[in-house]
């Protein structure tokens, strides 16, 4: 009993003596503890109802929490006056917001989920831009290289096989003045062997043909002045209609440098079928098409599978250069066989293609490039004939 008693003792004196004892929480007594309940409270300022906000919080904690900080009652109550007595200061700075934005269900402020969408999405949007800027940066190299391959490779226009630059003759060069310019922008960009093809429509007014070749003569003679690697021949961009073949069985209709390849156009309107049936009547009849302009005819550009039957036919297509950056896609994938300039004037339709062959460079194949630019335009070339049309 006596045991007993004196255990009873110590605990009853306990009871009495550690209520006055600083409770440990942590590295916080329990008078810090007082002070961080009440900072976590509301506020009144003016009317108004404010909360600390938890960055506020935890810095007070850390500082409660230093070793050398061990507040007394008559500190914390110190403490918690500057609290009530520094809310517009703090109010001001940010730590205190008011309290209607913070939701006691969740224990979360209202905004901080906006906050915290707005800056997840200017991260990703800075990731994407960075993303975007690195593709373009490598696009732009493989571009360059293979600017720097084709040109290592001599893959550069030699030839320009369908242009209106023979003066007086149809809707193209004026005079032959006009025309040695147009032949000047050309040799100035590497050109160095042209078929100048002036418009045939069967059943029209054309230019006779004696005068055709007398005015392709003295072209020929004021170009060898000029430019005397430069070197010329004839043919005609001819209209497909009803009468053709035997305009050219007659040689009222010229074939590109008197062989056996002929630059035909349609009308845009022209459906697939139009100019399919009309590319099998030239081949029957022994010649190669090339469609001219083929860009022009959106019937045959519908599907990919009207490429595909004209080129497994043998016919072949040609684009102009100022159509390059529009039809990408059928260059990638091998449809076109010849490039040309089309040119007319020096204003509008000019001989000009350097931006066309920055493209062109960057957008296709080597050996794409190769078939375009040298083997079918050799192909082409009369090779018995330069610098002459038939007489």
């Amino acid at each position: 009993m006596r045991y007993k008693g004196k255990r009873f003792f110590i605990f009853f004196c306990l009871l009495l003596f550690l209520p006055s004892l600083p409770v440990q929480a942590g590295n916080i007594n329990g008078y810090e503890a007082d002070v961080l309940h009440a900072a976590s409270g509301d506020f009144e300022y003016e009317g108004n109802l404010y909360r600390a906000t938890p960055e506020y919080l935890d810095e007070l904690e850390a500082e409660l929490s230093k070793d050398e900080i061990n507040l007394t009652a008559e500190e914390a109550a110190q403490y918690t006056v500057q609290l009530y007595g520094s809310l517009e200061e703090r109010i001001a700075e940010g730590s205190l917001r008011p309290a209607e934005e913070f939701d006691p269900e969740t224990g979360e402020w209202k905004n901080e989920t906006k906050k915290e969408k707005k800056k997840y999405l200017a991260v990703a949007g800075l990731a994407l831009f960075t993303l975007f800027l690195v593709l373009c940066l490598n696009r732009w190299i493989c571009g360059v290289r293979r600017v720097r391959t084709a040109r290592k490779k001599g893959i550069v226009p030699l030839y320009d096989i369908h242009c209106h630059i023979l003066p007086g003759v149809d809707d193209g060069a004026p005079d032959e003045a006009t025309a040695l310019e147009m032949l000047g922008v050309e040799y100035r960009q590497g050109i160095r062997r042209i078929i100048l093809t002036p418009h045939y429509r069967a059943g029209h007014r054309n230019c006779r043909k004696e005068k055709l070749f007398e005015v392709f003569e003295r072209l020929r003679q004021a170009a060898k002045e000029a430019y005397p690697d430069l070197t010329l021949a004839l043919g005609n961009e001819i209209e497909y209609k009803e009468g053709v073949l035997e305009c050219l069985e007659a040689k009222k209709a010229l074939t590109l440098g008197d062989g056996r390849y002929v630059l035909v156009e349609f009308h845009p309107e022209d459906s697939y079928r139009v100019i399919f049936n009309a590319c099998m009547k030239l081949i029957r009849a022994g010649y190669t098409p090339v469609i001219a302009h083929a860009e022009r005819y959106p019937d045959l550009f519908k599907k990919e599978a009207h490429l595909k039957e004209l080129q497994q036919s043998g016919v072949l297509m040609q684009m102009n250069y100022e159509s390059v950056s529009r039809f990408r896609k059928y260059l990638k994938k091998g449809y076109i066989d010849l490039l040309a300039t089309d040119a007319h004037d020096l204003e509008r339709r000019t001989p000009t293609f350097q931006k066309a062959l920055n493209i062109l460079y960057k957008s296709c194949s080597t050996d794409h490039l190769r078939h375009m630019m040298i083997k079918m335009p050799e192909r082409i070339w009369p090779q018995d004939k330069t610098e002459k049309g038939k007489k």
